[in-house]
């Protein structure tokens, strides 16, 4: 089986073409640096051949750049799905796993299973991207013969993630500003922000044994969550470095807490997230500080 993992020069990406490579796949890889996914013709070639491809390319960002260039996450998205689910149907390519995004689901912190991901609207700080993979989730159920299977994990973070302070997200932006012991530590709002992040390795994993899993969406998380706050106090304690701490309520609000119900993954595809929060926040700070 040959197997194409388009957006491999990007954090999830990437790590599922070393894993998939590692294990002995016959695997290519696609990245920005070599393919415009905009394009026709560049999906096109990027799938020939192919009997498996996954579609982990795209444009993410964190509430910082939603607020600041709200199209940013759309345009770009819109066109990478609808030019690759149309190059896979004309190349014949059996299966596509893509990754979704739990932003499409509705504004509440009520545990969601994966039916409820296109009841009403989604928060408002990600109507756009929200709205934007409601859309791709339900252009890929019009191409039945390519089998697809979206995955929506919760917020990934781990070792390889982006700590650009200009686009990522809460978990890579605490670490950094952790391992470089600033003081004070600048957070936004008041910490209280609820997340269940999933550990990269996990999540590689669960795209691994959708492989020969039914189409449809599977949520990814690990069923526990932590505030903002004590996700820095475990990162503090790890380092012993325990600085001020300044609340920044000026910047982008955030949806206050997102949990998922992964009955679905666990019984379907058999996975089970095998890193906890605490432990993986530790493994990410110890890896970004010997880079």
């Amino acid at each position: 089986m040959k197997i194409t993992v388009c957006g491999a020069g990007g954090f999830i990406g990437g790590a599922l073409y070393r894993k998939l490579y590692v294990d002995g796949a016959d695997v290519t890889a696609t990245d920005h640096k070599q393919f415009d996914l905009t394009q026709k013709d560049d999906c096109k070639f990027a799938v020939a051949g192919s009997d498996l491809v996954y579609i982990c390319a795209g444009v993410t960002g964190g509430s910082g750049l939603i607020a600041s260039d709200p199209l940013s996450l759309v345009t770009p998205n819109l066109l990478i799905h609808i030019n690759l689910f149309e190059a896979c149907k004309k190349a014949g390519v059996k299966k596509v796993i893509a990754l979704s995004s739990t932003t499409g689901y509705p504004d509440t912190d009520l545990p969601m299973v994966e039916a409820d991901y296109f009841i009403g609207d989604p928060h408002p700080a990600y109507f756009n991207p929200g709205h934007t993979r409601r859309f791709i989730e339900r252009l890929g159920a019009m191409y039945p013969e390519l089998n697809i299977t979206f995955l929506r994990p919760s917020v990934v973070y781990g070792p390889g993630d982006d700590f650009d302070p200009a686009t990522s997200h809460v978990i890579p932006a605490l670490v950094r500003k952790v391992a470089e012991r600033q003081d004070p530590i600048t957070i936004w709002g008041d910490g209280s922000n609820w997340r269940d992040a999933v550990y990269i390795d996990d999540v590689v994993r669960a795209l691994v044994l959708a492989q020969s899993a039914p189409s449809g969406a599977y949520n990814i998380a690990t069923g526990e969550g932590m505030t903002v706050l004590e996700m820095l106090s475990t990162l503090e304690a790890h380092v012993n470095h325990y600085p001020g701490l300044k609340l920044d309520s000026s910047r982008p609000s955030m949806l206050k807490k997102r949990a998922l119900v992964i009955d679905k993954a666990r019984s379907v595809l058999n996975w089970e997230p095998s890193v906890r929060m605490r432990d993986g926040l530790c493994k990410t700070l110890d890896w970004y500080a010997s880079q």
